[in-house]
């Protein structure tokens, strides 16, 4: 019956977040709508933070999977690469979705920031960089990853998909969804999965058009811009810490 309850109330307070967004969250109003006194609610979550960040939680883990990462029958670079994927947009019709991302952070760090921008981005941030790591892990003891430090891992893929969220985002950017998908493959062939296994051979191949599951992408990576940018040949030769936006927090 516990457990009952509080998956009511969950669900209660996801659908008004999901309906009027996570700022209309609030003890008061998740306890009017779910028939219940705020004293009862607060027995299940003794705070608005316990409320907001198992319904960020729960938001954010509804858009995630763990797809085939666990199929060892995959090659490691592709099962990462699919599920890294689901950060960024599939197509360029998708792109603008990412403007919620950024609003996400200007609230957050922006001018003036907010605080329930900030608490909300913290959130969503350990929520991302938990999700990476467990992937990352099971690839780890499959023996796939290079031999770094698992926080490395996942600080360089985190800072890798910021940058890419960013520039898809940037006008007249040169780099289109395709070609982010392709930056995300090479780092993750490059740096990520360990260079003696064979899924690294099948993996640098496709990042030439050779074919893999899922289908290859086939336009053209980064191209030098009027901005400087360089190739992901470079990108990948020159390291990835002068890469990543400096303004992004990760908690």
């Amino acid at each position: 019956m516990s457990d009952d309850r509080r998956e009511h109330i969950l669900r209660v307070a996801t659908t008004i977040a999901t309906e009027e967004g996570m700022a209309a969250l609030s003890v008061r109003t998740v306890a009017t709508r779910a028939g219940m006194g705020a004293s009862t609610l607060r027995h299940y979550f003794p705070s608005q933070r316990d409320l907001y960040d198992a319904v960020a939680a729960r938001l954010f883990h509804a858009q995630l999977s763990d797809l085939r990462i666990a199929d060892a029958s995959i090659p490691a670079t592709d099962r990462l690469v699919e599920c890294l994927g689901q950060f960024l947009p599939q197509d360029d019709t998708r792109t603008k979705e990412l403007e919620g991302w950024l609003t996400l952070h200007a609230s957050a760090v922006g001018a003036g920031p907010g605080e329930q921008g900030s608490r909300l981005l913290a959130t969503l941030a350990r929520q991302g960089r938990d999700r990476v790591e467990s992937w990352l892990a099971i690839l780890d003891e499959q023996g796939m990853l290079r031999q770094t430090a698992p926080r490395h891992h996942t600080a360089t893929l985190l800072a890798l998909l910021d940058g890419l969220c960013l520039s898809l985002l940037t006008p007249q950017s040169t780099v289109t969804a395709e070609a982010a998908h392709e930056i995300l493959r090479t780092v993750v062939v490059q740096v990520i999965v360990a260079p003696a296994t064979k899924e690294s051979t099948v993996a640098l191949l496709s990042t030439q058009g050779g074919p893999r599951d899922p289908p290859t992408c086939r336009g053209p990576l980064l191209r030098p811009g009027p901005t400087g940018r360089r190739t992901t040949g470079e990108v990948a030769a020159g390291g990835l810490a002068d890469q990543a936006p400096r303004w992004v927090v990760r908690s």
